[in-house]
């Protein structure tokens, strides 16, 4: 571990308070680290970001969502709310309303720009990931998950654009599928990136890992199997 990092989790510690939840340190294309966690403890306020240059000094510190959220998510993304990095926040109400997954939108000052409830409350293992769909150098928010209670339809992704308006929803694989994990690929080189959903067949026909790959309009370009029935996840 660096010096850097070091200096960035005695921040986190000499606080007074505790994180935990699974801390996760990030740089961004900015070049500054952006650390976020949930204090569980001690006030148990939450969600929270914190974000710091390159010498660790702290520019700003934000509590986001709030303490019914699990599951913290964080990335710094290029949207066209505004021009420049924001950061995105995603997470799963699992208490009190419980109202599911949720992501928001954050400029570099803290202000919160968007919050938009995603797929359902029945989905869990819910992924918050950026897709540039039209190379046009603007990130759209990708978010993937199982719907595991109610309807269990197994996996879905949905496109939402930078304005958080919701492009499109898509389900895939089938609902004996789990591990789902999601990723983008240019798959024939024009720049623009088609949206990749693996996971394992873990039920039914129990065939094992497999892919299938999406136009960003929602097209079934392929699926293809993987590997062979006796490997396992979970996927990275």
């Amino acid at each position: 571990m660096n010096n850097l990092i070091l200096s960035l989790l005695a921040v986190l510690i000499l606080s007074g308070n505790t994180w935990a939840d699974g801390i996760v340190f990030t740089p961004t294309p900015a070049n500054r680290i952006l650390v976020s966690g949930i204090e569980t403890t001690g006030p148990a306020r939450g969600p929270v970001f914190q974000i710091f240059d390159g010498n660790a000094n702290l520019l700003l510190s934000r509590f986001v969502l709030n303490r019914d959220f699990t599951d913290l998510q964080v990335f710094a993304a290029k949207t066209n709310l505004i021009t420049g990095e924001m950061i995105i926040v995603g997470g799963l109400e699992t208490a009190g309303l419980m109202r599911g997954p949720i992501y928001q939108v954050y400029d570099l000052a803290g202000n919160l720009l968007l919050t938009r409830f995603v797929l359902n409350p029945d989905f869990s293992e819910v992924t918050f990931t950026k897709i540039d769909i039209n190379n046009d150098g603007v990130d759209e928010i990708l978010v993937v998950g199982r719907e595991t209670k109610g309807l269990l339809r197994g996996a879905a992704f949905q496109l939402w654009n930078g304005n958080g308006t919701l492009s499109l929803t898509r389900f895939a694989l089938n609902r004996d599928f789990t591990d789902i994990t999601v990723f983008a690929v240019d798959r024939n080189g024009d720049g623009d990136q088609e949206i990749g959903i693996a996971g394992v067949e873990t039920k039914g026909l129990l065939r094992g890992p497999a892919y299938q790959i999406f136009e960003s309009n929602g097209a079934l370009l392929l699926t293809r199997f993987a590997l062979n029935p006796n490997f396992s996840g979970p996927l990275p």
